[in-house]
This record gives structure tokens, sequence and C-alpha cells, in this order.
């Protein structure tokens, strides 16, 4: 049985293995002090996929009142196919839909057709305003 819930601290192990299989896994991005600060700030702010046993599924929620933002979604390869990477999005827009969010946004790199196709027929829309590329910086600790 398939069971969607909040992420917590004893899933990150589960967790890591799924971003890893989804080639989604950064070290510092996706580290269990970072995913222990994305709860304490949004307890909803990372969702899991389990089948009673295992983690599934992950995925990111960042809710910014007026939109949202979706990434991260992994699947373990054993579990594809099967509807979890929707059943967690239906889960996702639920959460920032009661929180009165109107618009949700993916990032997909334009390499990804499969994944790009895959979002179409959720109902997802390209954006024809938007061109972005992905900028950051890492900041070091502060003294």
């Amino acid at each position: 049985m398939l069971i969607i819930r909040p992420y917590r601290p004893s899933d990150y192990l589960g967790a890591k293995k799924t971003l890893e299989e989804g080639s989604l896994y950064d070290p510092i991005w996706d580290s269990r002090k970072n995913l222990s600060k994305m709860i304490s700030i949004d307890p909803k702010s990372i969702i899991v996929a389990t089948d009673g046993k295992n983690i599934v599924g992950v995925q990111y929620v960042v809710a910014m009142g007026w939109e949202a933002l979706f990434f991260r979604l992994a699947v373990g390869k054993k579990y594809r196919k099967r509807g979890i990477g929707r059943a967690l999005i239906k889960k996702a827009e639920a959460i920032v839909k009661k929180r009165g969010v109107k618009e949700v946004s993916f990032f997909v790199t334009s390499k990804n057709r499969k994944l790009y196709k895959l979002y179409k027929s959720w109902g997802y829309s390209p954006s024809d305003t938007h061109t972005y590329k992905n900028m950051y910086k890492r900041l070091s600790p502060g003294r």
C-alpha cells in the first residue's frame, strides 16, 4: 500500500538512495542537516512515498505564498511506472492549494524530453515568457 506523508529525519537514508537513483542527489543541498532545516521551517516542504517499509519516492515543495516550486521529484528505480510520481505531485498540489497558492512551477532540463512530456500530460504547460538558466552561488560559512 502506498503512503504519502511528510518526510522525517529517520527517512534520510531512504530519501538519499531514491534521489541518487534519480541522479538528483547533491551532497550539499540534500545533506541530512539541510533536509532537517527545511522541515524545521516547513514540515511539509519534503514529502515521501513509502510502501509501508521503504522510501520509494521523494518530492520537495517550496511554497512562497503566491506560487510554489516543486523539485527533486524522484522515484526509486524498482518502483517506477506505478503512478508514484503522480501521487507525490497530487499530494504536493493539495498541500500548496490549501495554502492559497495559485500557480506551481517545475524546473525541467530541456534535455529531458521524456520528463517534459510527462509533466505536460499531468496538466503542466511550458512557459513561453521565461527562459531561465539556473545560476547559483555557494556561500561560505560566516564568521
